[in-house]
C-alpha cells in the first residue's frame, strides 16, 4: 500500500509557519507591554518617594532647590503620562495580535483536522481493501478446494 498523501500539505506547512510567526509576534508584544508597565510603575514609585521625601523634609530651603525639585518631579510625571499612553497603544496592539494569532491558530487547526480525517479515511479504506483481498483469497481457496475435490 502506498504512503498517505495530503494534497494540502504545503498549505498546512504555510499555516503552521504563519501560526508560529504570530505566536512569536504575540510574545514580543506581551514582553513590550510588561516592560512598559514595569517602567511606568518604577517611575510612579520614584515620584511617590520624591513627594514623600519633600513632605518629610522640614524647614526652609533655597528657592532654586525647590524649583529644581519641582521641575524634576514634573518631568517624571510627564514621563509617566507618556508611558501610560504608550501602554495603552501596546495594549491595543496586544489585542490585535491576539486576534491575529487566534485566526492563524484556527486556520492551521482546521487544516490539521482535515488532514487527520483524510488520513483516518485513507487508513480505513486500506483496511477495507486488505480485508476484501483476504476475503477474495479465502473464497478462491474455498472454491478450488470444493471444485478440485481437496487437491492442493
Amino acid at each position: 500500500m502506498k504512503a498517505f498523501s495530503f494534497r494540502l500539505d504545503s498549505v498546512l506547512s504555510d499555516r503552521v509557519r504563519r501560526e508560529e510567526l504570530q505566536a512569536q509576534a504575540l510574545a514580543r508584544v506581551r514582553h513590550q507591554a510588561g516592560e512598559a508597565r514595569r517602567h511606568r510603575e518604577e517611575l510612579e514609585t520614584l515620584l511617590e518617594n520624591e513627594r514623600s521625601a519633600q513632605s518629610q523634609v522640614g524647614g526652609a530651603r533655597p528657592a532654586g532647590h525647590l524649583r529644581n525639585t519641582l521641575a524634576v518631579m514634573e518631568q517624571i510625571r510627564q514621563r509617566i503620562e507618556a508611558l501610560a499612553t504608550r501602554e495603552m497603544e501596546i495594549d491595543r496592539d496586544l489585542r490585535a495580535q491576539v486576534v491575529a494569532y487566534r485566526s492563524a491558530f484556527q486556520d492551521r487547526e482546521a487544516l490539521s483536522r482535515l488532514r487527520n480525517r483524510q488520513q483516518e479515511n485513507w487508513t480505513a479504506e486500506g483496511c477495507r481493501r486488505e480485508q476484501a483481498d483476504l476475503d477474495e483469497a479465502a473464497r478462491t481457496l474455498f472454491h478450488r478446494a470444493r471444485s478440485g475435490g481437496g487437491e492442493t
